[in-house]
């Protein structure tokens, strides 16, 4: 896990960004942004499991980030059918343990879902108010998340079509 970084401009108000699943293709394009722009960031991947709450808020409420970006997800849409408990953790669980940190320490949190929270036939993209209609365990577990989340009032969910 990533130590934290004594900065004694924490109390001006001052960013300080925590960046999760921080070895993940979307993570590596965010820190770089991030980092050009000296912003403090600390950035944790499989050295911080975000299911573990009690951890996670412990972390949160230490360093004392203003911001927390989660990019950790279990991303192997096909062997989720048969890893859902996997699939579960890090998707639903996950994301619930970083919006519960985030509601207590007063951190705004960012969130990833994925377009397979529909149901796939759409010929345009999907709109803010298209129906969710997972076909895949992988979809299942990231719409879970979204609604856990949502049920915790700051916390907003972005659905990109396509990142990379």
């Amino acid at each position: 896990m990533a130590t934290r970084h004594e900065n004694a401009e924490d109390a001006a108000g001052l960013t300080r960004v925590w960046l999760t699943g921080a070895n993940g293709m979307l993570a590596r394009e965010i820190l770089a942004e991030i980092r050009r722009l000296g912003i403090d960031v600390m950035a944790t991947d499989l050295d911080l499991d975000i299911k573990d709450g009690p951890r996670v808020r412990e972390y949160a409420r230490t360093c004392r980030f203003t911001h927390i970006i989660n990019c950790a997800a279990y991303t192997r849409v096909d062997q989720a059918e048969s890893d859902t408990a996997r699939a579960m953790d890090a998707n639903a669980a996950g994301p619930e343990c970083l919006g519960l940190a985030a509601r207590e320490t007063g951190s705004t949190l960012l969130h990833f879902s994925t377009d397979y929270v529909f149901d796939g036939e759409a010929t345009a993209p999907y709109g803010e108010e298209a129906s969710c209609a997972p076909g895949t365990a992988y979809g299942r577990s990231k719409l879970d998340g979204e609604r856990r989340l949502l049920t915790l009032a700051r916390e907003r969910t972005a659905s990109p079509l396509r990142l990379f």
